[in-house]
């Protein structure tokens, strides 16, 4: 396959970014800058299908979105076999960071992190993660 043309929305907050990142010397097209970011998305963010992993979760959120943050925390206790540790990080005024230290089965993170990513407020989830060797 060649390839496939798809239309994309981007919000004008980041389309603004990529103006600047480009203006700074970084000459790279907007199709080959979203490609290798899908690229490294996936690799980032493959499925743990099988087997325990250990490593951390970055999550950085909007925290004026209404309550955002005892979902979060609702989340968390969901869980708790997973959740090793929290720790909570101003940004600025209006935006935080959650770096959450996790270990266990591999499947239950996975389904961790695409909960995370489907809360409202929620603009960045980033995780880092290890196969444990059983």
């Amino acid at each position: 396959m060649k390839g496939v043309k798809v239309g994309v929305y981007i919000p004008a907050d980041i389309y603004e970014e990529i103006l600047e990142f480009s203006s700074k010397g970084e000459k790279t097209s907007l199709s080959r800058l979203v490609q290798e970011s899908l690229r490294t998305y996936i690799y980032m963010n493959q499925p743990l299908r099988e087997g325990n992993a250990v490593g951390t979760i970055n999550v950085v959120y909007n925290h004026e979105k209404k309550n955002i943050d005892s979902q979060l925390t609702d989340l968390q206790h969901e869980f708790l076999e997973i959740v090793v540790s929290t720790l909570h990080i101003h940004l600025d005024e209006k935006t935080c960071m959650l770096n959450i230290t996790v270990k266990g089965e591999g499947k239950r993170i996975s389904e961790f992190i695409n909960k995370l990513r489907m809360l409202k407020g929620v603009l960045l989830v980033n995780p880092t993660l290890f196969k444990i060797k059983e």
